[in-house]
């Protein structure tokens, strides 16, 4: 099966790079999509076939990679996203390999990350929320949360979840709590922000992985990264590499020491539902 789908990222490639591919290789241990490495001409390419017609959202990639060359933020080019191609139903990107390393947490690595997240929370947005090739499909901030968390309270009661009523009772609590954010702009949001989700190239940090880009405040991509420090550093230096973050960023802390907690309780709740969710198509594909 794998070796099927290599010629057929050989046949695409060919025709998007207009060369030959020297060589392919699988990068393991990539999770919710397949991703390779493209060797062609002496260069190197990423491709990656995703596992759902539905994330990420047709056209956005592209739309993603025209914003960010236009406001001259670092990022992996991106030549091809296709889901109209029967050889690839659910989606294929081929984008540019960039050289670097995963960074290690310190203080001025978060310095840096922040002013580099700062560049692209400075690119306007129309409309809240999933954006696709264009406007936001929201009217506002808390539309969108409200949303996201009426679908996760479906899933949580189809997937038999322990506590699957507690998505309903804190929806409104937590929509009350964060409309001191619907006065906010929509901005271009990384969606996942972590140190797993850049590269560091001597000086040079570069995000990637847009796949979960949205047009939403930029409280909501600082929070995101305040949830996975919280994940994986013990909360001394989570606070630490949070604060060294939001001072080199420059955003409101005011408003967004009042936004952080209902917006982590948020991504607790969506992060249960999604892995539940995961792990029940993993044992339907058994």
């Amino acid at each position: 099966m794998i070796q099927e789908g290599i010629q057929l990222i050989a046949e695409k490639a060919r025709e998007v790079l207009g060369k030959p591919a020297d060589s392919i290789r699988q990068i393991e241990n990539v999770p919710y999509s397949t991703v390779f490495v493209v060797s062609a001409g002496g260069k190197q390419y990423i491709a990656k076939l995703y596992q759902s017609r539905e994330w990420p959202e047709d056209h956005k990639l592209a739309y993603v990679d025209r914003l960010l060359t236009r406001y001259r933020v670092p990022h992996a080019r991106c030549l091809c996203f296709d889901r109209d191609d029967p050889r690839f139903p659910d989606g294929f990107l081929l984008e540019e390999f960039l050289p670097g390393r995963r960074p290690e947490g310190s203080e001025e690595f978060y310095r840096k990350f922040g002013e580099l997240t700062a560049r692209f929370h400075a690119v306007p947005m129309r409309g809240f929320g999933y954006f696709g090739g264009g406007d936001g499909c929201y009217d506002s901030f808390t539309d969108f949360i409200g949303d996201v968390m009426d679908d996760n309270a479906e899933k949580a009661f189809s997937l038999h979840l322990p506590g699957a009523e507690t998505h309903r009772k804190l929806r409104e609590d937590l929509v009350h709590r964060l409309s001191c954010c619907d006065g906010l702009p929509p901005v271009l949001c990384h969606g996942d922000l972590s140190e797993g989700n850049v590269l560091q190239d001597g000086g040079v940090l570069t995000p990637i992985d847009w796949d979960d880009a949205l047009a939403l405040p930029w409280i909501f991509d600082a929070a995101r990264l305040t949830y996975h420090l919280m994940r994986g550093y013990d909360p001394d230096t989570a606070r630490r590499y949070r604060d060294a973050f939001l001072a080199a960023h420059g955003g409101g802390r005011a408003l967004y020491d009042a936004a952080e907690a209902p917006l982590l309780a948020y991504f607790k709740l969506d992060f249960d539902v999604f892995e539940a969710e995961r792990k029940h198509d993993e044992r339907s594909r058994r």
